[in-house]
């Protein structure tokens, strides 16, 4: 199992633990004649790797065998090259090059606050009449990574006048061996959900940004792009100290969110990431959900376009409106963005 450290999470086809188990099913075969071998750089102090540091390394084990060494023993030539990357990132050094799992305090969240923000069994919320929602984008071109999309929403607490973000819906494209992602079809579903959420928007990277940008709008949704991936998860950070987010139960969402790792870079800025070999496309879909929530909420910025349906509505209002020919043989959505454009 190479690089176990970073299987998916538990709960999924890919975790570390669903992997192992369909491995040692098979493994009866070679009577008794077979070794599971597990090979990885350490990560985070969660998942099958940690725990079977915790129950064997340095102890005897008449089923298990932990070995640690440092890249330097392993690979002596590499020596100078070690030296110059302990100076620059001495936390990462300590992990790639000295085999040592992740402390907590360089975990951009604890295992704590992200239980805490977990509904547990809720995978997700249906529209509400009267909530205002967002859409959260990390599109991928089809590659490794998934292209995912999040709603969230916004709900006042009446005595306290506090601010909590629920996460209302969660999904992911991703390739297969056999079978690309279907990029046309994806935007086409996601365009769907957001009308079903009534998101006056969608909020995404700059990945792509032209193709996705116009897709999106091909379909009537004003694609409005994200600040920086590291802003995104601070502004988060408060409504997690706060207990003020609630999130689906979803596992890969999880996963990702427990592997984030927080860099300090020179001039004191702070990066927040995933780990080499690693991903953070749901949580990153989630994190631009709950921003453009909370922003919407406290006033911050809101694109100040009729959304898909009022734009309908006008439509059917004032059919004589120029741009907006109320003729059945149109297409909606080139009606919708011209009403757009000319609303601009």
């Amino acid at each position: 199992m190479d690089e176990a450290a970073f299987f998916g999470p538990e709960g999924t086809a890919t975790s570390d633990v669903e992997i192992q188990r369909s491995i040692r099913r098979r493994m009866g075969s070679f009577k008794g004649r077979s070794k599971l071998i597990k090979i990885s750089t350490p990560f985070a102090k969660t998942g099958l790797l940690w725990r079977d540091f915790e129950t064997a390394y340095g102890k005897d084990n008449l089923d298990l065998l932990v070995w640690k060494s440092t890249t330097e023993i392993m690979n002596p030539a590499l020596k100078e090259q070690i030296q110059h990357d302990r100076r620059v990132d001495p936390v990462m050094a300590q992990r790639e090059y000295d085999a040592e799992f992740q402390d907590e305090a360089s975990s951009f969240l604890s295992f704590e606050q992200i239980t805490a923000a977990i509904t547990p069994n809720c995978f997700e919320r249906p529209p509400v009449p009267g909530f205002a929602y967002s859409a959260g984008l990390d599109p991928s071109g089809g590659g490794n990574d998934a292209f995912c999309l999040s709603i969230a929403h916004t709900e006042v607490d009446g005595p306290s006048g506090r601010v909590f973000v629920l996460q209302d819906y969660l999904k992911g494209w991703r390739r297969t061996k056999q079978d690309p992602v279907d990029l046309e079809a994806v935007v086409r579903e996601c365009a769907g959900v957001c009308r079903r959420y009534r998101t006056p928007d969608v909020v995404g990277d700059k990945y792509s940004a032209n193709w996705v940008r116009q897709a999106f709008e091909r379909h009537g949704i004003p694609y409005v792009l994200a600040p920086e991936k590291s802003q995104t998860y601070l502004h988060l950070e408060p409504l997690f100290n706060q207990g003020a987010l609630s999130l689906l139960d979803h596992g890969e969402q999880t996963r990702e969110l427990q592997l984030l790792m927080r860099k300090h870079k020179a001039g004191g800025r702070v990066e927040i990431d995933h780990p080499r070999g690693a991903h953070d496309d749901y949580a990153n879909a989630m994190a631009l959900s709950a921003c453009a929530a909370l922003d919407l909420a406290l006033g911050g910025p809101v694109n100040p376009r009729p959304s898909y349906d009022e734009m309908v509505a006008l439509a059917k209002a004032f059919p004589m409106m120029g741009g907006m020919p109320n003729d059945a043989t149109t297409d909606i959505d080139n009606e919708i963005h011209e009403g757009w454009r000319l609303w601009d």
